[in-house]
C-alpha cells in the first residue's frame, strides 16, 4: 500500500505538537520505509488474531461493572480513554492480587488500574531511569520524549489515596530479574519498548510472571508506528485476541 506521510495516524497526532516539515521528515524516515512490510504482518496478524469484544474473551459480566476514572486524559504516550477503560473493566473483574505493567510513562494508566483493584492488589510498574539513555528510540520518540515528557513531573498516581498500592520501579526491562514475581501476577499490561527483541523478552517474561493463570495485554497492535509490536504477536503461538476498537491484544490463560 503507497502511503505518503500526511496520510499518516502519526500525522495528524502530531501535526499540531511537531512543526510540521520537521514531523513530515521524520515520519518519511521512521515510519515510510516500513509500511510496506508492515502490511504484510499486518495481514498474518490479521489471519491469527480475531477481533473481539470484551465479553466474548470472559463473558457479559465483564461489562457491568462500575469503574472509577481520575485524571485519566491523556497524552502523546498514553493509551487511549477506550482502551483504559478496558483494561480498567478487565481488573475489575479478574480481580487481581497482583499487577505488572511494563513502561510506567506519566503513571497514567498505573493510576487507573491501581483505581479498580481491591485493597489486596499491588501493582508493580516499571519504567526507564529518568537519565536513561533513549538514543535507541525512534526519531518520533526521541523528539516527543525530549520535547513533552517531563520524567521530574511527579506520576499521576502521587498524592492519591492508591499511592500506597503501587511499587514502582525502574530498569531496562531486559536487564531486570523478575524472578521473585513469577507466578504472583493476574494481569500484565505490556507498553513498554516497541522494537521486535523487547517485545519479545517482555512477552518471555510475562509469561513466568503470571503463572498457571492470568491476563496479558500488549498495547500498540495494528499500529504502523510500531510496526514490530503487529510482527511479533503475528509469529507469537499463543491463542490471542485483538480487543475491538483499541490497539490491545489479549492473551487469557485459563
Amino acid at each position: 500500500m503507497k502511503m505518503n506521510a500526511r496520510q499518516t495516524p502519526h500525522f495528524h497526532k502530531l501535526k499540531n505538537i511537531i512543526p510540521e516539515d520537521e514531523l513530515i521528515g521524520m515520519i518519511e524516515r521512521d515510519i515510510i520505509p516500513h509500511v510496506e512490510e508492515f502490511q504484510e504482518w499486518r495481514k498474518a496478524a490479521f489471519e491469527k488474531i480475531p477481533q473481539a469484544l470484551l465479553c466474548q474473551v470472559f463473558d457479559e459480566a465483564v461489562e457491568q461493572n462500575p469503574i472509577t476514572l481520575h485524571k485519566f486524559l491523556g497524552q502523546w504516550g498514553n493509551l487511549s480513554v477506550e482502551s483504559v477503560s478496558k483494561i480498567c473493566l478487565i481488573a475489575k473483574h479478574i480481580d487481581p492480587k497482583g499487577v505488572f505493567e511494563f513502561g510506567s510513562f506519566n503513571g497514567m494508566t498505573t493510576l487507573q488500574i491501581a483505581l479498580n483493584t481491591s485493597y489486596h492488589c499491588t501493582s508493580y510498574t516499571l519504567d526507564l531511569p529518568p537519565d536513561v539513555d533513549i538514543s535507541g528510540m525512534s526519531e518520533i520518540d526521541t523528539y516527543m520524549f525530549r520535547k513533552h515528557y517531563k520524567p521530574n513531573v511527579p506520576k499521576r498516581y502521587i498524592d492519591t489515596p492508591v499511592e500506597h498500592k503501587i511499587d514502582q520501579l525502574y530498569s531496562d526491562s531486559r536487564d531486570f530479574d523478575f524472578s521473585k514475581y513469577y507466578g504472583k501476577i493476574d494481569l500484565v499490561l505490556i507498553d513498554g519498548g516497541h522494537d521486535y527483541e523487547t517485545k519479545k523478552s517482555d512477552t518471555e517474561n510475562a509469561l513466568k510472571l503470571i503463572g498457571d493463570q492470568g491476563v496479558i495485554l500488549w498495547d500498540n497492535y495494528d499500529d504502523v508506528g510500531c510496526p514490530y509490536v503487529t510482527k511479533y504477536l503475528s509469529e507469537l503461538d499463543l491463542p490471542m485476541h485483538h480487543l475491538k476498537g483499541t490497539n490491545l491484544v489479549i492473551y487469557r490463560k485459563s
